[in-house]
C-alpha cells in the first residue's frame, strides 16, 4: 500500500513539475518575442565613439560639443564652440538645457572617463544621437 501511494505521488509531483516547466518555456518565448517585436519597431539608441573629422562634420551639421569637465578646466582650454555642462550635473541639467532629444550632442573631458559616463546618462535620459569624442586631445 505504501509503495503504491508512493508511485502515485511521484506521478503527481513529475506531471506537476512538467506542467510548470512548459507554462515557464512558454513564458519566456512570449517574452523573447514581445522583445523582438518592440527592439525592430524602435532601435535603442547607443553611444558612438567620433573622432575629430566626424566630430567636426556633425558640428558643421548643427550637433552640439558639449564640454564634461570642471568649470576649471574649461576656463584653462576647450574646444572652440563647446558648452559647458560637467559631467556629474547631466542627470539634473541636461533635458533643461537640451530639450530636443533628437538632436545629435558629441561630448568629451580631459581622459575619456567623464565622458563615456555623460554620454550614457545623456542615452538613458531618451537622447537618440550621442557621440563620444573621448579625451580633449583626440582634438587637437
Amino acid at each position: 500500500m505504501k509503495k503504491i501511494l508512493s508511485l502515485t505521488i511521484a506521478v503527481i509531483i513529475s506531471f506537476t513539475l512538467i506542467s510548470c516547466t512548459e507554462k515557464t518555456e512558454n513564458a519566456e518565448n512570449s517574452t523573447t518575442t514581445n522583445t523582438e517585436q518592440n527592439s525592430s519597431e524602435e532601435k535603442t539608441a547607443t553611444v558612438e565613439s567620433v573622432d575629430k573629422a566626424k566630430a567636426e562634420s556633425l558640428i558643421k551639421e548643427g550637433a552640439i560639443l558639449l564640454d564634461v569637465r570642471t568649470q576649471g578646466e574649461y576656463n584653462a582650454q576647450h574646444i572652440e564652440g563647446a558648452e559647458l555642462l560637467p559631467y556629474d550635473e547631466v542627470q539634473a541639467k541636461a533635458e533643461e538645457k537640451y530639450p530636443d532629444k533628437k538632436k545629435t550632442i558629441i561630448v568629451y573631458c580631459r581622459s575619456g572617463r567623464r565622458s563615456g559616463i555623460a554620454a550614457n546618462t545623456l542615452i538613458n535620459l531618451g537622447y537618440k544621437k550621442v557621440y563620444d569624442l573621448g579625451p580633449i586631445s583626440a582634438w587637437y
